[in-house]
């Protein structure tokens, strides 16, 4: 993929669109108020409250190195509505492997859309990209994203104690893997 490309990537009523339009920044933002999101997405570099100024920061922000991608990101849609995002970072063409992260509006939660998603992102990474590996981290509390990459064939390959700082209090975190070829 190359800076002004679009690529779509489809499974049934799920559709994933890079680059993110533009037009998609205030339901993104509305999406990314909920405070589950915040709490469980065990990133401080999340904006709160998430205003469409961030949306659209986020969505114009580089993520090229010349032609190169480091970070891809898309847009989930769901019977052509927005449902979230999936992407890919940290995108290490040396050692072929990436970071996964997504996340779904409240919504539309437990309808299998960030499972089909992180299935799509996953082929492309293997098969467009070529890369040999992804990983994320997941906060010990979020049993439904840790099911979406169990689904996906990830791997608890161990975890972190105490890593992430939230108002209660200390969380533990578990490092999952994947190996795609």
């Amino acid at each position: 993929m190359r800076p002004g490309d679009i690529l779509t990537l489809e499974k049934g009523e799920i559709r994933l669109v890079c680059p993110i339009p533009e037009s998609l920044a205030p339901e993104i933002a509305t999406a990314a108020n909920d405070p589950v999101i915040e709490r469980n997405i065990g990133s401080h570099n999340f904006p709160k409250p998430y205003r469409i100024s961030d949306a659209v920061d986020f969505i114009r922000m580089n993520r090229f190195e010349g032609k190169t991608p480091f970070a891809l990101d898309f847009a989930v849609m769901y019977n052509k509505e927005f449902a979230g995002i999936v992407g890919l970072k940290d995108i290490d063409y040396q050692d072929m492997k990436a970071h996964i992260g997504y996340w779904v509006k409240s919504s539309l939660r437990g309808l299998g859309i960030a499972t089909f998603s992180v299935e799509l992102i996953s082929n492309f990474a293997k098969d467009s990209l070529r890369l040999h590996r992804l990983y994320t981290k997941v906060v010990h509390f979020n049993y439904a994203s840790l099911k979406v990459l169990l689904k996906n064939g990830f791997i608890i390959e161990g975890s972190e104690r105490e890593s992430l700082l939230l108002k209660d209090g200390y969380h533990d975190m578990f490092i999952l893997g994947k190996i795609l070829h």
